[in-house]
């Protein structure tokens, strides 16, 4: 997907040990890309976009890239932690972006639109299922 070095983070594990989430910077693009793994909780949800803000202290970025196409789960659950806790934090960090990328799956795509449309004022969100779409779209925000 990416043709700019690929700084491999960490992974989370899941409750099981389970690899969740997977999280690279990209410095080329200021970008944080996560790559969600099995099936997601919204607990779990909360504890990787926590951990992931983390990095901010290392590393300057300014886009999130979101692939969860590879994860199940209720992403619905964690939405208003998302609208009203992360976004606003998130965006006073200096981030300027998201983009999903989400699976052909119908179930995935109503909760990523409903988040976007929640934040539009805050943050501009899009969904995507075409993962260079989604790169393309997230490097010119």
């Amino acid at each position: 997907m990416f043709t700019t070095p690929v700084m491999h983070l960490t992974t989370l594990a899941d409750k099981f040990g389970e690899p969740l989430v997977d999280l690279y910077y990209v410095a080329a693009d200021a970008l944080l890309f996560l790559h969600w793994h099995g099936h997601v909780t919204a607990d779990e949800i909360v504890r990787a976009a926590t951990e992931g803000g983390q990095w901010r202290t290392h590393f300057a970025y300014q886009r999130i890239l979101n692939d969860k196409r590879d994860g199940t789960g209720e992403w619905s659950e964690a939405l208003p932690w998302m609208q009203y806790e992360w976004t606003p934090r998130a965006v006073a960090h200096g981030i300027r972006a998201m983009a999903d990328i989400v699976s052909l799956h119908i179930g995935d795509r109503p909760v990523s639109q409903a988040y976007a449309q929640a934040v539009r004022e805050q943050l501009p969100v899009a969904i995507f299922t075409d993962e260079a779409e989604a790169l393309r779209w997230i490097r010119a925000q």
